[in-house]
């Protein structure tokens, strides 16, 4: 790994939507149709009703591990050529500490780790495999995965029962994990045989987590904010282990109750009026460029500069290493009184060190941290370039 800069200037360190990518998707949704309707075909082709692949058992040599479903599969030995069609990529190769034993990767995965920190920490990735899934949640076809031969098929729940009847071995599905990630760095740590790490993380997550509360005055009242997903102010709801544990800083996410990625009229917004907005990752609108268009420029969080844009690190700020960070920025931010006890920059780098074996630069931290990004916005350089 090295420590040259991801951008120079304030250039973009979060991946930003482009058409090359849009075009991409289309023609992969295009194609993950037709390998849907080849593999029903195959099915077909195979002669009539395909039996379910017989429970593994405790018969034969191998071991047995149970995914998120509860499904047991045999593996004969230590994934090495895991196939993964989830966005779990960066959480694998956590759990795994390398990247070597991933085989395959969808084409955003690739976008992500291009611009983003994963880069420098499992550089990698990047010469993988690229499957022909769009998103990693089409069926790419019983025809590749036959061709790539993978030792471990990682794919979604509602998509496993369709692999299942051709019987892959090492199939294992994965489950809606929007409650946190715990049970999966659990079933992650089991399926790379490294479940004392995976434990560590999540104790690791658990423990920075149970400090906020301390953090925050008994007697203070909660702050509310929006998180803006994509273009056209679109509400992020986050998943629920998010505005469960954003309480512990008295925060509340004002787009919690909504359907994912709604898009809000200007009288909603305008009667939620938060004093705080963050812009996600994939947002393509710069902090300046979102303050500047006409229909919020009478919000409470544009008229006080209270509009930022949010870290993606190595994951999205997802997972326990990363998702407590999340927290503690958005506590800085919305309360930045706390910076006094809170030694933000520090807290990443011990975080890097300890839990990737990577030595995090100053420079890097203000790229990590969006300092350009967000320079205009306010108390963010003065709470994060301490």
């Amino acid at each position: 790994m090295t420590s040259d800069s991801l951008s120079s200037g304030c250039g973009p360190l979060t991946p930003q939507p482009r058409f090359s990518s849009l075009k991409r998707a289309v023609f992969s949704s295009s194609g993950a149709l037709t390998s849907f309707i080849m593999f029903l075909l195959a099915a077909s082709i195979l002669g009539g009703e395909i039996k379910p692949r017989p429970e593994a058992s405790g018969e034969g040599s191998g071991r047995v591990v149970l995914d998120m479903s509860g499904y047991p599969s045999r593996f004969d030995g230590p994934v090495n050529k895991a196939l993964i069609l989830t966005p779990v990529v960066s959480d694998f190769v956590t759990v795994d500490q390398t990247e070597t034993n991933i085989l395959a990767v969808p084409m955003f995965i690739k976008d992500q780790t291009e611009n983003s920190f994963l880069k420098k920490l499992y550089p990698g990735l990047l010469t993988k495999k690229t499957t022909i899934s769009g998103f990693g949640q089409g069926v790419i076809g019983c025809e590749e995965v036959l061709a790539l031969q993978p030792d471990a098929l990682i794919v979604w729940e509602h998509f496993s029962q369709l692999y299942r009847k051709f019987g892959f071995r090492g199939l294992v599905a994965i489950s809606d994990f929007s409650e946190g990630k715990d049970k999966l760095y659990d079933f992650l740590g089991r399926l790379a045989d490294k479940k004392e790490w995976a434990d560590f993380l999540v104790g690791r997550g658990r423990r920075q987590l149970e400090v906020l509360p301390h953090l925050v005055p008994a007697d203070t009242q909660s702050i509310g904010f929006l998180v803006m997903h994509r273009d056209g102010f679109r509400i992020f709801p986050m998943i629920k282990d998010f505005n469960r544990d954003i309480a512990l800083i008295k925060g509340r996410n004002y787009g919690e109750n909504f359907k994912r990625n709604i898009g809000l009229g200007l009288e909603t917004v305008l009667l939620l009026n938060p004093e705080f907005i963050f812009l996600y990752w994939n947002v393509s609108l710069s902090v300046e460029d979102f303050c500047q268009i006409p229909a919020w420029r009478n919000l409470k969080a544009v008229r006080l500069k209270q509009v930022y844009k949010m870290p993606f690190g190595s994951s999205k700020m997802e997972g326990p290493v990363e998702r407590p960070l999340l927290y503690y920025w958005i506590l800085l931010i919305t309360r930045p009184e706390t910076r006094t006890r809170i030694h933000f920059r520090e807290m990443i780098k011990s975080a890097y060190l300890e839990v990737y074996g990577y030595k995090i630069s100053d420079d890097e931290l203000d790229e990590y941290l969006l300092l350009c990004e967000n320079s205009a916005s306010a108390n963010y350089e003065m709470i994060f370039s301490e």
